[in-house]
């Protein structure tokens, strides 16, 4: 366990040169003392430049980003438990619980101590109606700046000794819930949303120049961390969370971007 800390702590010293290296990404986040729940929001977009296409090149490319990025969101929790984040330490294993779904749980490789547990992922697509459930499978929606959202996925966390367990607590509505949708309420550990949205030409304004904009958007709603405990929080264990558990995730969320960017202008470059 010293290990891990350690490189966290590392992790958490490199997120100071997130400004510096990817000036695209931007990130707030935030511990609601009264509930004791964390909330973030991650935002980065790339360029890929103002080009015409013909109608099926953008067909392609647009069913292509859109895969690509399903697969990234879906491996969440494989990207953060891989060698190359935190340098080997985290592994991460796969299991099917009682009812039928497939829980992924990030662990220490030395120990084998659970984490964070993942529940599976859940997708919404352009053009989706709503859901089972109220808010549970949200109907896509139109940006600002003329960008598209295009696909939205949501993550709960469903254990690990970084989240924190309660029962009949209250649940608070997190301050990065812009979209209007609501936490599934059956989950009270708390959830992972990200979001594709792209300003890519529909098939009637691909004979015009067109800037070609992707945009990454990742959101913590309504987490529960151990390391500040159950509610009320006091400052101390706010702040404790906050300059630890936070930075770490910011760094994980950049590094997240990045690699969903990387893998992305890998497969547009061959359409």
């Amino acid at each position: 366990m010293t290990r891990l800390w350690l490189n966290l702590t590392l992790a958490a010293a490199l997120c100071s040169f997130v400004s510096a290296l990817a000036t695209d990404f931007k990130w707030d986040a935030d511990l609601n003392c009264s509930s004791g729940r964390a909330s973030s929001l991650e935002t980065s977009h790339i360029d890929l430049g103002d080009t015409e296409m013909n109608s099926l090149r953008v067909r392609v490319l647009r069913a292509s980003i859109q895969a690509n990025v399903r697969r990234e969101f879906a491996q969440y929790p494989q990207f953060v438990a891989g060698r190359k984040l935190f340098f080997g330490i985290l592994t991460a294993k796969q299991a099917v619980n009682d009812h039928g779904q497939t829980i992924t749980t990030v662990c220490d490789s030395l120990f084998g101590i659970s984490l964070l547990a993942f529940g599976e992922t859940s997708f919404a697509v352009d053009g989706d109606d709503e859901g089972e459930g109220e808010g549970r499978y949200p109907r896509t929606r139109n940006c600002k700046n003329g960008l598209n959202t295009v696909l939205f996925a949501r993550i709960p966390v469903v254990g690990g000794v970084l989240a924190c367990k309660s029962k009949g607590q209250v649940h608070a509505r997190s301050n990065y819930g812009e979209r209007g949708d609501e936490r599934d309420e059956g989950n009270d550990l708390g959830e992972l949303w990200f979001q594709l949205s792209h300003s890519l030409p529909n098939a009637s304004e691909t004979n015009e120049e067109h800037i070609n904009m992707v945009r990454l958007e990742s959101r913590v709603v309504d987490y529960r961390p151990a390391i500040s405990g159950l509610p009320p929080v006091n400052a101390l264990r706010r702040a404790m969370y906050l300059n630890t558990q936070r930075y770490a995730h910011a760094y994980v969320m950049w590094r997240f971007h990045n690699h969903c960017y990387r893998n992305l202008l890998r497969c547009s470059n061959q359409v």
